[in-house]
């Protein structure tokens, strides 16, 4: 269907006709004109997830997550946010990318997941004053979600974070990762509201998970 003969169909039934495309096909109908852009980016953005990597080893390859923030333009339509986070870099600058974001309080913004990627077991010295800062500014998500994985840096440093940041190995067990989602439960938990930290019958698959619009 031509756009222009799209655009002669009633509004309801075009919000019927962009609503059932892929996530692809919304993305390019962004790119046939203004009026459709218009339409179609609400439903785009509300199911785009925008991958953001954070940290030393930075994965660089086609269709890898960004290394830098979206602009601001991007910023206030985005509803989810991945950031896979490498804890050995540098604490300033990594907390700084993501005090970057320039949220909208009058935005209702839907997801935001956050995979802290480790070598050894978190130390006090991984996380502190910039980190807590910099992650209280996910108040405007409606679920705030915290998951730490370890990462064999030698094998994966051209991998997908996605890959590596999502499998647990056999040496991430509640031992080692509790010190972490204890002092991100005790940082946040004033700002972002009560914590739950959620597992799998196995013990596996911990994630602590925040609902900041809920208080």
């Amino acid at each position: 269907m031509s756009s222009s003969r799209l655009q002669n169909l009633p509004q309801e039934l075009r919000d019927q006709v962009y609503d059932k495309l892929a996530l692809p096909d919304k993305s390019s109908m962004l790119k046939t004109c203004r009026s459709i852009h218009f339409e179609v980016s609400p439903l785009f953005y509300k199911e785009v997830i925008f991958r953001m990597q954070i940290g030393v080893y930075l994965v660089i390859y086609p269709g890898a997550p960004a290394i830098r923030p979206p602009p601001q333009p991007t910023q206030h339509k985005l509803q989810n946010l991945d950031m896979f986070w490498d804890l050995r870099g540098n604490r300033v600058i990594s907390a700084g990318y993501v005090k970057s974001f320039q949220w909208i309080s009058s935005i209702h913004r839907k997801r935001c997941r956050i995979f802290f990627a480790w070598d050894c077991p978190p130390a006090p010295y991984h996380y502190g004053t910039h980190l807590w800062k910099a992650l209280r500014t996910l108040t405007e998500f409606e679920t705030v979600e915290f998951r730490v994985r370890h990462r064999d840096y030698r094998r994966y440093l051209w991998c997908d974070p996605a890959e590596t940041g999502l499998v647990e190995s056999s040496r991430d067990d509640f031992r080692s990762m509790g010190p972490l989602y204890d002092a991100l439960r005790i940082a946040l938990e004033p700002t972002l509201g009560v914590a739950v930290l959620h597992g799998d019958e196995d013990g596996k698959d911990h994630r602590l998970t925040f609902h900041p619009r809920r208080q």
